[in-house]
């Protein structure tokens, strides 16, 4: 069944954004906001050059038609991971890029942004190839022991449980590093076997020329989309602290857990059954699921804007009340990149790279553009985030509908799949204020989430997958 197949590719983001979230209170009450700033800063670093190191042939390995095309398309892959993260660690040399790391303080982090890079390249290509043999649980199970055991050693080393002398930050980016490592041994494990094994090589040069609209165009679009959420805490560090910067770097974190949870738990299975059946069959399907996150991120984003202070004062810690009014901007753009960022295969599968880069490139360009000019002019931490909020959920929306244009999916239905999430939304939102006014917040939190339980017992039928 569907469902137990998104349960099954999911599972593992779940627990690993189950565990991130219920770490987020202990990290950001045993390091400082400074410790924060510098570590966001050198993981941004690595994944700028990590997701665009395989020049995103990784993509190719799925669509393959041919077996042997797709082994020879993932050790292409992966020897451009080892380049690309090897140009990583050459360039730190240069005090610039130590700077854009968050590192000129701490030289010795810059060279670890490349072996992070590495580890980021060789997670995707390996993924890939899982997900073209239809092996989800075995992601699953990377994602979930990447977060366990990278939240649990830069715990320990926050507590002074491990390695008591040694500095926060880098417990930080040693628990970043030791995850990602054990993430790459399950993965390189689920690849052992004979019958899922990758065949040696082959005319290299013929299989990139024959996928080349992948590296000539997705490799950039995920380029200038990485650009557009890390190369804003770039920015932020030109013209604010680190500890300004970390405020805004967990505020993200903390918003953006649904976003990972959702994507990873729906677009392997939407890429792998787009290119086995085509686009026209999965159709149905994308809508039934949009109806479901249209509820979903409607009345979740009700409940936030709600009391947004109380929810950083309860997730992040109490001196964190204070980050809500910036939270309460941010949700608007991540709640529609949780619609649209699972569809990004969709594109990829019809072929239409050029049109996503291009829409890429336009809002990226508008998001860093609107924040560089709002610091420029002497605005706000506050002002910027509104800028690249708008941005961002502009471009969301462009998206959505060139998606169902280009499937040639009757744009209508996307309307109409959303417009209950809407309604509801609304709802939530003024019972919520009630609430709030009547009976206390998280009394009102309880008569909402009773809210959304009729309502998806309600919809349960159409939004039911075969």
């Amino acid at each position: 069944m569907t469902w137990r197949r998104f349960l099954s590719a999911g599972a593992g983001g779940m627990a690993a954004q189950a565990v991130n979230l219920a770490a987020l209170p202990v990290l950001t009450r045993i390091f400082s906001r400074d410790d924060l700033g510098h570590w966001a800063l050198w993981l941004g670093g690595a994944l700028i050059v990590g997701s665009v190191a395989t020049l995103r042939l990784e993509l190719a390995v799925v669509t393959a038609k041919e077996p042997a095309e797709a082994s020879t398309l993932l050790w292409v892959s992966l020897a451009c991971a080892a380049c690309g993260a090897g140009g990583l660690v050459l360039l730190t040399m240069l005090p610039q890029v130590r700077g854009w790391l968050g590192a000129a303080e701490v030289p010795w982090l810059a060279p670890l942004a490349g072996l992070m890079a590495f580890g980021l390249s060789v997670q995707l290509a390996l993924q890939a190839w899982l997900t073209r043999l239809g092996r989800f649980m075995e992601q699953s199970i990377a994602q979930a022991g990447l977060a366990i055991l990278g939240v649990g050693i830069q715990i320990g080393m926050g507590f002074g449980l491990l390695a008591p002398s040694a500095p926060p930050v880098l417990a930080l980016v040693l628990g970043s590093l030791a995850g990602q490592g054990l993430a790459c041994v399950v993965l390189v494990g689920a690849c052992l076997p004979r019958a899922r094994r990758p065949a040696a090589p082959s005319r290299p040069g013929a299989a990139v020329r024959a996928h080349r609209r992948f590296p000539c165009f997705s490799a950039p679009y995920t380029l200038f989309g990485v650009l557009r959420d890390r190369a804003g805490l770039m920015i932020f560090q030109a013209y604010l602290t680190p500890a300004q910067v970390g405020q805004y770097a967990f505020a993200w974190r903390a918003l953006n857990f649904p976003v990972g949870l959702i994507s990873g738990s729906l677009r392997p299975v939407i890429f792998h059954d787009g290119a086995r059946h085509g686009i026209t069959e999965i159709g149905p399907l994308v809508t039934k699921l949009m109806t479901l996150l249209g509820l979903a991120t409607g009345i979740g984003m009700a409940v936030f804007l709600a009391m947004p202070g109380d929810w950083f004062a309860l997730i992040l810690g109490p001196s964190w009340r204070d980050t809500g009014p910036m939270g309460a901007v941010m949700i608007w753009g991540i709640g529609s990149f949780v619609l649209a960022n699972w569809l990004d295969r969709v594109m990829d599968l019809l072929g239409r790279q050029g049109l996503t880069l291009t829409m890429e490139i336009i809002f990226t360009c508008l998001s860093l553009g609107g924040m560089l000019g709002v610091f420029m002019a002497g605005g706000s931490m506050l002002q910027a985030v509104v800028a690249q909020a708008v941005a961002l959920t502009l471009y969301n929306v462009v998206y959505l509908v060139a998606v169902y244009r280009c499937a040639q999916w009757p744009v209508r239905e996307l309307l109409l799949a959303l417009m209950p999430g809407a309604a509801a939304g609304t709802c939530a939102l003024a019972a919520m204020h009630v609430g709030i006014l009547m009976v206390g917040p998280w009394i009102a939190l309880l008569l909402v989430g009773s809210l959304v339980a009729v309502l998806l017992w309600s919809f349960r039928r159409r939004i039911s997958c075969g």
